[in-house]
């Protein structure tokens, strides 16, 4: 979140709600793993039970369509401008 204090008005930005995500969906315990395919900016996660979790950024002023892969599971998804996207997959 940015602050300004002189103006009291704040801003949500890209940490804020990657941090939103992260704690929404990826548990305690859960493994960082490796994540391939067309997206840059891209974490990948399997928690406990074995959900992946995919957390996926889109900085382009414009729509991108991305494939992401973790384990064996592929994904192919349309990110919308500047946003930050959650994806989970249940084994």
């Amino acid at each position: 979140m940015s602050v300004d204090a002189g103006a009291k008005t704040f801003r949500y930005n890209h940490d804020f709600y990657l941090l939103k995500h992260l704690t929404h969906f990826v548990d305690v315990g859960a493994r960082l793993v490796e994540v391939s395919g067309t997206c840059d900016d891209a974490l990948g996660f399997v928690n406990p039970d074995g959900t992946s979790v995919l957390l996926v950024r889109n900085d382009l002023p414009h729509a991108q369509r991305v494939q992401v892969q973790v384990k064996e599971r592929a994904v192919m998804i349309e990110l919308p401008p500047d946003s930050v996207a959650t994806l989970t997959i249940k084994d």
